[in-house]
């Protein structure tokens, strides 16, 4: 069985290794010169999206023998809007994952689990190697290819501003800003690397990189920064779905099969999941879409909290953080195993 993989991400190298516990060695088309992102910067993966599953690194330790370390655990996340805080502690919100090119990266992770070849520096035509290969899955990490064969439907289209950040954090916590003066109806955040260094970074829909640099620097002032920073990066963001995840024998994971939450732009374990899902699918002959329901139907529940955000003005935003402050609500939210994204979810859409 001959399996191309298009892109080294986090899916594809997923997909890659899961290929070879099933005894598949796959081709990888990497188009940049080395894994990883060209900046480094701190991921979040937040268990209240993964629900019943109740922790995700354990789950695809257990499952598929991937064991990806962490930098942190996250114990406490801090709300912002306007006019109120709201902070919610739990033993078990999510953890944190060094992103880019370091040797203690996520993606660095999964590479030396693979002992496939990558081909680095290299445009893979997917044309091409649909003819080549018996199958082909696209990790690309973004929706051309999707958009390409008909099956993208664009959602959200947002620019983000970071940086790297030194003062002093506590590294099992996160914020979170939410505010239409600077964000419209995205948001900022802070993730620590450790307690000396932490991303800081601005999310807005539907802004120009030069209407970016106005919002970013309101956005400084508003929360009154004053810690050196030691680097800024900017990017992109397509956020979409895709109307079916198998097309002839190209099977799409991760980014480019629309798995990115259109909330706050998440996607690290719908794209370790759907990665590992196409390899099973593709040698055990098994129904890649009905394996990755659960992860469509999350990205929908993700859609309703996202249409209903980007109806609120900055006093709305400030209910919503008062009502997330309220002790039973916020205990049934963050400190169990209910799944409140669905359910949350079925109330805004009614």
């Amino acid at each position: 069985m001959k399996v191309a993989i298009i892109g080294a991400g986090i899916s594809g190298l997923a997909c890659a290794y899961e290929l070879e516990r099933l005894g598949v060695n796959p081709v990888i088309f990497e188009r940049r010169f080395t894994v990883g992102d060209f900046h480094q910067h701190t991921g979040a993966m937040l268990q209240i999206s993964s629900r019943p599953i109740s922790d995700q690194l354990q789950y695809i330790r257990d499952k598929f023998d991937i064991t990806l370390l962490p930098l942190n655990k996250i114990e406490e996340i801090v709300m912002y809007s306007p006019r109120n805080k709201a902070v919610v502690r739990g033993a078990h919100l999510g953890y944190t994952f060094q992103r880019g090119q370091d040797e203690t990266s996520m993606e660095r992770q999964l590479w030396r689990f693979v002992k496939s070849k990558v081909n680095f520096n290299t445009h893979a035509d997917y044309k091409v190697l649909a003819k080549e290969f018996d199958y082909v899955v696209v990790a690309s990490g973004n929706h051309m290819i999707s958009n390409d064969v008909g099956i993208w439907r664009e959602a959200i289209v947002a620019f983000i501003k970071g940086a790297v950040i030194l003062g002093d954090f506590n590294p099992r916590s996160m914020s979170i800003w939410v505010d239409t003066d600077f964000a419209k109806s995205g948001y900022g955040y802070m993730i620590p690397f450790d307690d000396k260094k932490a991303t800081l970074g601005l999310v807005v829909p539907y802004a120009t990189k030069k209407e970016m640099e106005n919002y970013w620097n309101l956005f400084l002032k508003t929360i009154k920064l004053n810690n050196p920073i030691v680097e800024t990066f900017e990017q992109d963001l397509t956020v979409g779905y895709c109307t079916t995840h198998v097309v002839d024998n190209m099977y799409f994971v991760g980014n480019a099969a629309g798995l990115l939450d259109p909330l706050l732009g998440y996607g690290i374990f719908a794209g370790l999941l759907s990665g590992i899902y196409a390899a099973i699918a593709i040698v055990q002959k098994k129904d890649y879409e009905k394996m990755i329901k659960p992860l469509v139907r999350t990205i929908d529940a993700f859609t309703a909290f996202r249409n209903y955000i980007d109806e609120l003005d900055n006093k709305g935003i400030d209910r919503l953080i008062k009502f997330l402050k309220v002790p039973g609500i916020k205990h049934m939210i963050y400190n169990t195993n209910i799944n409140v994204l669905q359910l949350g979810a079925r109330l805004l859409r009614k």
